[in-house]
């Protein structure tokens, strides 16, 4: 299969490109930076913006499959410039679909989140809900297949510095203690990054087309137990320290669904009358 990863120096990128080389696909990768691609072969590496439309036209081109990985992918980061948002997030989206219709791919597969069916996530939330969206009106008025990935709580080796796993890590080994910046109530569903590009190259098979699938642990695991793990693995015996600090966005045992606020109605006590109306417009056009 030919196939274009669009962000795919990135955590899940990369180690999703490392199996589909192992399957002797032909891979096309497409990002800003290259500097962990340069470790692969048998690769065609683009180094160029996903938002330059003769960048898109020039990877798009003959693929069969396009995988969309790129984009605001953190939180802090969306909550600090969230016009970028709307740019990478929802217009950049737009832009590789409407390339994708054109040059007839069998199936476009988008990388969302958990959080574009909750109520935290405050701007990154919105792109990703915003995205899914927009991807899937897309491809019913041009009848281009898709698949939509909403990933949960990814870690595992060279995850991003962002990663709330790394950061606990980190700081353990760092400051010889384990201090925890949120409540010892936060859960989460875990999922190893092999086991999340295993998940999603599943996606390939056609019963996953035109379909929205969430790829998160089976079962939530409250963080007090990951720092447990990781003071044990460190040997560090100090008692573990939560600060019990609200971290703006994030949600506390799971993701609260998004509540679908429907709106009042408002009506005049005395409207124009439809004929009225339509006589009107008839004869400001005459």
């Amino acid at each position: 299969m030919k196939i274009l990863v669009i962000g795919g120096n990135g955590f899940l990128g990369f180690n999703l490109i490392k199996k589909l080389n192992k399957r002797k696909n032909k891979i096309t990768v497409l990002d800003q930076k290259i500097f962990k691609l340069k470790k692969l072969k048998n690769l065609r590496i683009i180094q160029g913006n996903f938002l330059n439309k003769n960048v898109l036209l020039r990877v798009i081109k003959n693929q069969d499959y396009v995988f969309h990985l790129a984009g605001i992918s953190d939180l802090e980061t969306a909550r600090e410039n969230p016009m970028n948002v709307i740019k990478y997030n929802v217009e950049g989206t737009a832009k590789i679909l409407d390339l994708c219709n054109k040059y007839k791919i069998k199936r476009f597969i988008y990388a969302s989140s958990i959080y574009a069916i909750s109520e935290e996530g405050g701007f990154y939330r919105f792109g990703k809900r915003a995205a899914e969206d927009y991807i899937i009106e897309y491809c019913k008025e041009n009848n281009l297949k898709y698949s939509i990935l909403r990933y949960g709580s990814i870690y595992g080796p060279d995850s991003p510095k962002s990663n709330g796993l790394r950061k606990i890590i980190e700081k353990a080994i760092s400051k010889k203690k384990v201090v925890y910046y949120g409540s010892n109530k936060n859960k989460r569903k875990y999922i190893y990054i092999d086991d999340a590009t295993s998940c999603t190259i599943k996606v390939l098979r056609s019963n996953y087309k035109n379909k929205i699938i969430n790829l998160t642990g089976k079962k939530k695991v409250s963080v007090s137990k990951v720092l447990r793990i990781t003071a044990k693995m460190l040997k560090i015996n100090k008692k573990i320290k939560y600060l019990n600090k609200k971290i703006i966005g994030h949600y506390i045992s799971e993701p609260k669904r998004l509540k679908i606020r429907y709106g009042s109605n408002m009506y005049l006590n005395k409207s124009t009358n439809l004929k009225i109306g339509i006589t009107k417009t008839i004869n400001y056009h005459k």
